[in-house]
């Protein structure tokens, strides 16, 4: 684990929760009384993904006639949908997967621009436009899974471009969330070709030197 922490957060902790608490606080309010208006047709065959888990009639891997869309969230939201309204438990879900974007934003940032660009891109995303928003309360598309699995899989590529003792360890949980991205939607092809650049940008870097000479 202490691997894949990374490096201690420091001074930029206070930067990462004002952030996180701003997002949170920012999208409690739709939670608690506009979740019923976040559910759209597309995001109800997650919701009744989740409910056949949470009353034990099945346990389905894709939502059902898309099988781009994985049940990651389905599956999640089951035991929540067990002690709240349904409409509620997803749209808390997709926050809680939203606040992972946020810190692996905040993370990203801060490893390749410093303190200043990580709390102004965290705050970006918390008080983020109306149409991030949206999405950010909502079950439908399984975007933001994608978008918190994807941004910590890039974080996780930015160190290992560095942390050479470390590139396997890092490259095996990278691995895990591309996985874990493109079960959830196939979109997280736009993350595997971030990645994919900037392993074959490196690569150019190291073979120049050896050219040169």
């Amino acid at each position: 684990w202490s691997i894949l922490s990374g490096s201690p957060l420091a001074p930029a902790a206070g930067g990462l929760l004002l952030v996180l608490v701003l997002a949170f606080l920012f999208r409690l309010p739709i939670v608690t009384h506009g979740a019923g208006a976040a559910v759209t047709p597309d995001g109800a065959l997650s919701g009744i993904v989740a409910l056949h888990v949470r009353d034990g009639i099945e346990r389905l891997v894709f939502v059902p006639h898309v099988p781009y869309s994985g049940s990651l969230k389905s599956h999640l939201t089951a035991p929540l949908a067990a002690l709240i309204d349904p409409a509620r438990a997803f749209a808390l879900a997709s926050v809680l997967f939203y606040l992972a974007f946020v810190a692996g934003l905040h993370r990203l940032a801060l490893l390749v621009a410093g303190p200043r660009a990580a709390l102004l891109a965290g705050l970006y995303a918390a008080l983020a436009p109306p149409f991030l928003t949206r999405y950010s309360v909502s079950n439908d598309g399984n975007y933001v899974e994608v978008l918190a699995l994807g941004t910590w899989a890039l974080w996780l590529t930015a160190r290992w471009t560095t942390e050479v003792e470390r590139r396997t360890t890092l490259a095996l949980a990278t691995g895990l969330l591309l996985g874990l991205a493109f079960w959830c939607h196939i979109l997280a092809v736009i993350h595997l070709a971030a990645i994919a650049l900037t392993l074959v940008l490196v690569a150019r870097m190291h073979s120049a030197p050896s050219i040169a000479a």
